[in-house]
């Protein structure tokens, strides 16, 4: 009888929690071209805000940190189909459709809206994936409060998703907590009386006041979606597919001082302002290394722009001549105006995506519907590979009219960090599989000292595995990481090892129809948790998970 071939390694980790460890990088497995392919996905849209489709490689400019790069990948989707053929310069071959599939991750920010303005959205969006969605990619959806809660996992089902949306239209908003009140503006009692003599009240202090504290009122509800939005993208990092993530919100509210009576030294109010302005940024810089476009969809009622109603508050921040109150020019400087939109459009701008503000909801899904279907995919190949540092993305296209949507930069990531910031991110957001089946079985704790031992087996077939012949043995190596999440879905613990295969040719010949086996024994207390082990094939970077929860 042969005996069978398992490859383990038993590794005993302790969970308590577990920061990052790390084994030195070992030798190539096989001899690499540090090469990276960039790739961007451009929208090119005319005056009407259709997209332009039928371009070729030669219409498009694309510079990297400044510097011209040459396009060497070139994809033309249209109608959510990559255009497969011959173009002049480029070869398209066999496109694998999977890459361009679209995932959209609905997040829906009860923040800043009041319920019956969500609920009517919700609705909207009811009836498109009743008239329009026709099964061809996948939803998510997950609302935002104080956490973000992820309701319904990646599904292209039509039933699922409706009841996805009633359980977001049962979930509570708190919008009217967070709006700006800028009727002290117009209150005639503090005015009068900072013009008594002899009173010591000073009314511009007080409306400095004001403004600080809705400042900081501001920064504490922005944290919330900028977590879940953060959140999103780590989760999904590593996820194949043109990646979309669609913002409903009721506006945030960026104006919320008083420009008129603000003073440059109030450091208070500046560093409360920074502190936004980091989270905007770093919002912008995970979806653009984790190539998501955003999409802000502002489906709040319009209110009055200069509430107060008062001539002497100086100016209204709006010019009647302006075109377009959301560009530069739409309004003077300083402004005592509510804004609403400023934030939203720099996140939708700098990450490739649309700010909506349109009070025709239905007509927004099928503008985002339409322009995500049709678009151009570029690649690049940048000098620098792997360098964790962000670079930034400019394209031009050579058409007169012509607006192009795309991601401003990206962080030049390794796989390893890629797969990181996905298995760190809270067990909010489900998963990816990936392509690599894995199977893991969980065995009976034991008592060790004041933890438990748990132990744990993931394995998969030897025939998953690359495995390539070197001198008189054959070799693989293969990445394995262990997450760990607590009862409330936060990453608790995280691991990576690097696990090498060697075989002799007889072992190799016995062993094609066994498994590759990798054992564990992770300590943790009492308590209720959700284990993940991650297979990487260091040749070809394909990935697989499997979890299971543990209660102990």
């Amino acid at each position: 009888m042969r005996r069978p071939t398992h490859l383990l390694l038993l590794v005993t980790l302790a969970v308590a929690p577990l920061y990052g460890q790390k084994n030195a990088a070992p030798p190539p497995l096989v001899e690499k071209i540090n090469v990276s392919v960039v790739s961007v996905d451009v929208t090119v849209t005319d005056g009407h805000g259709r997209p332009i489709t039928g371009l070729t490689r030669d219409d498009f400019e694309i510079e990297e940190d400044g510097k011209p790069q040459k396009v060497t990948n070139f994809y033309r989707i249209e109608n959510a189909m990559a255009q497969t053929g011959r173009s002049e310069g480029t070869i398209v071959e066999a496109v694998d459709q999977r890459q361009f599939r679209r995932k959209v991750v609905l997040l829906i920010d009860n923040n800043f809206i009041e319920k019956p303005q969500r609920d009517a959205a919700l609705r909207r969006l009811d009836d498109f994936v009743d008239n329009h969605f026709a099964g061809g990619y996948e939803w998510s959806v997950a609302v935002i409060g104080h956490d973000v809660e992820n309701i319904q996992p990646f599904t292209d089902s039509k039933v699922e998703l409706h009841h996805a949306l009633d359980r977001a239209r049962a979930t509570p908003t708190v919008s009217m907590q967070r709006e700006a009140e800028r009727d002290l503006l117009s209150d005639p009692s503090r005015r009068g009386l900072s013009e008594l003599a002899g009173n010591n009240y000073d009314f511009g202090e007080t409306m400095r006041f004001k403004g600080r504290e809705q400042t900081l009122r501001h920064l504490r509800s922005t944290i919330n979606p900028g977590r879940a939005v953060i959140q999103t993208c780590r989760a999904y990092a590593a996820a194949e597919g043109k990646k979309l993530l669609i913002l409903i919100t009721g506006g945030m509210e960026s104006n919320t001082s008083f420009s008129a009576y603000d003073q440059a030294q109030d450091r208070n109010l500046h560093d409360t302002r920074l502190e936004i302005e980091k989270i905007l940024d770093l919002m912008t810089r995970e979806a653009n290394s984790a190539n998501f476009n955003i999409y802000v969809i502002h489906a709040k009622t319009r209110a009055m722009q200069a509430p107060q109603h008062d001539v002497t508050n100086r100016s209204s921040g709006l010019a009647a001549s302006s075109q377009n109150l959301f560009q530069v020019g739409g309004g003077n400087a300083p402004v005592d105006v509510s804004d609403v939109d400023s934030t939203s459009l720099t996140l939708a701008l700098r990450t490739g995506g649309l700010y909506l503000p349109s009070n025709d909801i239905a007509e927004t899904f099928e503008r985002i519907d339409t322009q995500t279907s049709n678009f151009y995919s570029l690649g690049y190949s940048p000098q620098h590979f792997e360098d964790n540092r962000y670079h930034h993305i400019k394209v031009v296209v050579k058409r007169p009219g012509a607006s192009v949507q795309n991601r401003e930069g990206y962080v030049d990531l390794a796989a390893d960090d890629r797969i990181e910031s996905t298995l760190r991110s809270p067990i909010t957001f489900a998963k990816e599989k990936g392509s690599l089946p894995v199977a893991l079985q969980i065995g009976l704790p034991t008592r060790d000292g004041s933890s438990l031992s748990v132990p744990l087996v993931a394995a998969t077939a030897i025939s998953n595995l690359t495995i390539i012949p070197r001198e008189d043995k054959y070799v693989g190596r293969v990445h394995v990481y262990l997450s760990v999440y607590d009862r409330t879905g936060n990453n608790v613990g995280y691991h990576h090892q690097i696990q090498d295969v060697t075989l002799t040719a007889q072992q190799w010949a016995n062993a094609r129809q066994e498994a590759f086996r990798y054992h564990l024994n992770v300590r943790l207390r009492k308590g209720d948790f959700v284990i993940v082990v991650t297979f990487r094939d260091d040749v070809t970077n394909e990935i697989g998970s499997a979890l299971q929860n543990v209660r102990l």
